[in-house]
């Protein structure tokens, strides 16, 4: 059954199952603490520990704009508003006091002094009245000490819903609680997830490229093609600006159009966002290391590693491999799983992301990871170089 609840303690807990009543006239509930501990709790009990729906609904507005900000987290220090040019372009900027210049032939504001992120920041967002928030605001959420409260999974444009679900499905199976909006142009999905306090950005990345493998492999799928970004970006902060934005959700103007509002699993609109939001759960950097314990164990996909170890891979007997310019797989005789497998012999660190990474400089056009395999409807395409690798599989190989 799987429904998460929220008590009047404030803390979220997962309804796992219902469980058979001994006593005839009561019944149980195992369900799911925010710890990670199991416990069972009667109906009754239980009914007199939620917090209502109504209760939610009849927030007053500081307490609504106070649930927000203590959700969407990031510098305290700054924040950006979103602009557009009068030639169409669009992006954010710091938002503060300054003059406007002209620099390579274009206005732009020089900002000297920066305004802090607020309650006001928010109020001011979600509203949309005042000028310099007619298109909202964003916030950078990697802190000056590499850290941050929150971690985002962006899929865009074509494919966003087909595999931001099979993410949400994977954090559903590991009782990972996330946030699901829709982007502002309406194309997109964000998948947040929050935390008690501020964990390294490494670690609140890693969880999430974990949870991204684990999605690939069920879809049977060698890459997302939606998939554009984790927010943060970078393990460590640039040493010049503040890291890369995230705009915020529940943007006045957008949500009349169903962007940048809170969905359900099947991606509908949720119809109360503010219990929607108030029902996510905030996790311990104990429970962080135990998702990611858990999600490495049961990894699906190994990936090749070093050219001397032995390569476990499950496929069919005297598979036939094609050598012609680059070798060749019959993408029907393997697994999805297996297919996977093998395009990871091609794949490989980048080691010009984790230079500039060290070097504190700006990754967001760097890839982490670099293959060469490529596939097509029918086939896929491995180079020549991993032959020694796939030598190994003990697979016959056929020299056109």
């Amino acid at each position: 059954m799987q429904k998460k609840v929220r008590l009047q303690n404030g803390e979220a807990i997962l309804l796992m199952e219902k469980l058979p009543s001994w006593s005839g006239d009561r019944s149980y509930f195992k369900a799911r603490r925010q710890d990670g501990t199991f416990c069972v709790i009667e109906a009754e009990q239980l009914n007199s520990l939620v917090l209502k729906e109504n209760k939610t609904s009849q927030l007053s507005t500081p307490q609504k704009l106070q649930l927000f900000y203590d959700y969407f987290r990031g510098r305290p220090d700054v924040y950006a508003t979103k602009w557009k040019s009068k030639s169409g372009r669009m992006g954010f900027s710091p938002h503060g006091e300054g003059e406007w210049i002209v620099k390579d032939g274009r206005s732009q504001k020089e900002i000297h002094t920066y305004y802090p992120y607020t309650l006001q920041t928010v109020n001011d967002h979600i509203r949309t009245e005042k000028y310099d928030f007619r298109m909202g605001a964003g916030i950078y959420p990697m802190l000056e000490n590499d850290t941050t409260y929150l971690v985002v999974i962006d899929f865009d444009d074509k494919g966003a819903e087909k595999e931001a679900k099979a993410v949400v499905k994977i954090c559903r199976k590991y009782d990972i609680d996330i946030l699901i909006e829709r982007s502002q142009s309406g194309q997109g999905i964000h998948l947040w997830m929050f935390f008690e306090n501020a964990v390294q950005a490494s670690k609140a990345r890693y969880l999430a490229q974990l949870i991204i493998r684990h999605a690939m492999a069920d879809l049977g799928v060698m890459n997302f093609s939606s998939f554009d970004r984790i927010i943060p970006m970078q393990d460590k902060l640039p040493s010049k600006g503040f890291g890369n934005i995230i705009a915020l959700p529940l943007r006045a103007d957008k949500v009349k159009e169903n962007k940048t509002v809170f969905l359900s699993d099947e991606l509908e609109v949720v119809e109360n966002q503010w219990e929607e939001l108030a029902s996510i759960a905030k996790y311990s950097e104990n429970e962080i290391d135990s998702f990611i314990e858990t999600l490495q164990e049961n990894l699906p996909i190994q990936l090749y590693k070093q050219d001397n170890e032995k390569v476990a891979i499950e496929l069919p007997e005297n598979l036939l491999v094609t050598i012609a310019g680059e070798l060749i797989i019959d993408k029907k005789l393997i697994s999805k799983k297996a297919m996977i497998q093998l395009a990871h012999l091609a794949t490989f660190h980048n080691p010009e992301f984790y230079k500039r990474q060290n070097m504190r400089v700006p990754t967001w056009d760097t890839p982490q990871f670099m293959t060469s395999a490529s596939e097509d409807e029918n086939h896929l395409y491995l180079p020549r170089g991993t032959q020694s690798k796939i030598d190994k599989l003990d697979i016959d190989l056929n020299n056109l």
